[in-house]
């Protein structure tokens, strides 16, 4: 897709040059309310540059007196001292005439450029998908928006990162008492020997038994 626009953009600018016979008024964008005069046929006629030349220089301090020598151009319009002679044996350059051309644009077009893909952007917006809970449809509990299988996946594909590796290193620090699991967002510790994974918040649930009553 980026490529066709490319085409398209460069083709529609060729156009504009080919066939306008004059300028036009132009908004550029929709948040300003200044108008710029564009005339796309002077893009045929822009000048050939080349670096310019001691007597080049000299004219231009001369000129310049008062200016500073950092305000000198790089470069100047090419004027060819002899006529230009092309294979066929025809004059494509005038000696004496300042040389033009067509404007040539290098365009590059970019889909979806302010979509965040880093891999430290993406990590946080897994870490804040794993943190939101929706309603289950089917069973009217709450249930993480990220499941593991997902969050896994993307850990592992985003990331690099072994998922089962990483688990059981925080699992032996936690055993170790390291590390005390927390619920994110929250700050309240997480009891890690609920039957319900990620539900026993402050040991409210024991189990299947302790919900039947049991």
């Amino acid at each position: 897709m980026s490529e066709g626009l490319k085409w398209s953009v460069t083709y529609a600018i060729n156009l504009c040059t080919e066939l306008w016979d004059g300028g036009h008024w132009f908004r550029v964008t929709e948040d300003s309310e200044d108008f710029d005069w564009i005339d796309a046929s002077q893009l045929a006629r822009v000048p050939v540059l080349i670096p310019a030349d001691e007597e080049f220089k000299a004219k231009w301090k001369e000129n310049h007196l008062e200016s500073d020598i950092s305000m000198m151009p790089k470069y100047m319009q090419y004027v060819p001292s002899k006529d230009v002679v092309g294979e066929d044996g025809s004059i494509i350059a005038g000696a004496g005439i300042p040389q033009t051309t067509k404007a040539v644009f290098d365009i590059d077009v970019s889909i979806g450029e302010g979509l965040p893909s880093s891999p430290i952007a993406l990590y946080n917006i897994m870490l804040s998908l794993a943190q939101i809970s929706l309603i289950d449809e089917m069973t009217g509990q709450p249930r993480p928006r990220l499941g593991y299988a997902q969050f896994r996946k993307m850990m592992e594909e985003t990331l690099g990162i072994p998922f089962e590796e990483a688990m059981e290193e925080a699992k032996q620090l936690t055993n170790q008492g390291l590390v005390t699991p927390t619920i994110p967002g929250s700050g309240q510790q997480l009891n890690m020997s609920a039957n319900l994974p990620g539900a026993n918040i402050n040991n409210q649930v024991k189990g299947p038994n302790a919900m039947m009553g049991g």
